[in-house]
């Protein structure tokens, strides 16, 4: 697998999205799509406003666990000649969660990475943030007048994040994670081991990857905080969460809108423009080879 430069010839973080669910709670919005390939606005989808937000921020080496509909991802992302992108197929995508997925992917990582829920839709600046951030594990999160039952609820202690999960009461939730949190290279050794020991487990295949987060803070490795502005992100979940990009996007005002306009417009130009480029895409046909 390449490994993405920057001009200076200095290695530079990857990036993890996770997208092999089926998408089973937005039910006929997104038809026979998977999630990432929901489109809003001007026709924008999310995995095209992730991408922008990765190249805003000189992160062209992605790799994107597929499952459901794993053949429309393969072909939205090849061609592109902007990002080099792995994927990494998750052949248990229906009867288990992005633990899962995450472990898969672990081989086609080296050193330092960002991972990022494939339904999430978030301005370039949260990147920025992020990358700007010291720890071994980091993760934003967004503050908010009231917390729902579906919010992956934190609970935070200064700079600290002590407990991660849609479990945690709502008298003592003061945050909610976003879903895109930074490993640093000894960060990524730590939750590869995490992860390795946590599949061995059946039990657990049905969790969340951030129950290995939660299984660390409990050990007492610490897990950073990276704040953001809320009107930055948005999850899109339910049919009601798409409805309320549609309506953010025509609200120019909108930070978050104004930067997903600014990407549909390139997108509208560079997909007129750019010619096929067969060798942008890896497929990992081969997910087993732990080292």
């Amino acid at each position: 697998m390449a490994l993405s430069h920057d001009h200076n010839g200095g290695s530079i973080v990857q990036a993890l999205v996770l997208a092999a669910g089926m998408g089973t709670r937005i039910g006929g919005s997104a038809g026979s799509l998977p999630k990432t390939l929901l489109s809003f606005g001007d026709g924008i989808t999310i995995l095209d406003a992730q991408l922008a937000a990765l190249r805003e921020n000189s992160i062209e080496d992605v790799v994107i666990v597929t499952g459901y509909r794993a053949d429309l991802i393969e072909a939205k992302v090849t061609g592109l000649d902007d990002v080099h992108v792995t994927l990494v197929y998750n052949p248990f995508f229906r009867t288990t969660n992005n633990l899962i997925s995450f472990w898969l992917a672990l081989p086609y990582i080296d050193g330092e990475f960002i991972s990022i829920n494939g339904d999430n839709v978030f301005h370039p600046d949260i990147l920025s943030a992020l990358l700007n951030s010291r720890g071994d594990i980091i993760m934003t999160v967004a503050r908010k007048e009231q917390y729902d039952d579906d919010d992956m609820r934190v609970t935070t202690r200064g700079e600290q994040v002590i407990r991660v999960g849609k479990d945690i009461p709502i008298g003592q939730t003061n945050g909610e994670s976003l879903g895109i949190i930074k490993f640093s290279t000894n960060g990524h050794g730590m939750m590869r081991s995490t992860l390795l020991e946590m599949v061995r487990d059946d039990k657990l295949h049905s969790s969340f990857y951030l129950r290995a987060l939660q299984q660390m803070m409990t050990a007492n490795v610490p897990v950073r905080c990276c704040e953001v502005r809320g009107e930055l992100w948005a999850e899109i979940d339910f049919p009601k969460d798409l409805a309320a990009i549609e309506q953010m996007m025509s609200d120019p005002k909108q930070v978050l809108s104004q930067w997903l306009r600014r990407c549909s417009e390139t997108l509208a130009r560079t997909t007129r423009s750019q010619p096929y480029c067969p060798h942008a895409v890896d497929l990992a046909v081969s997910p087993w080879d732990l080292p």
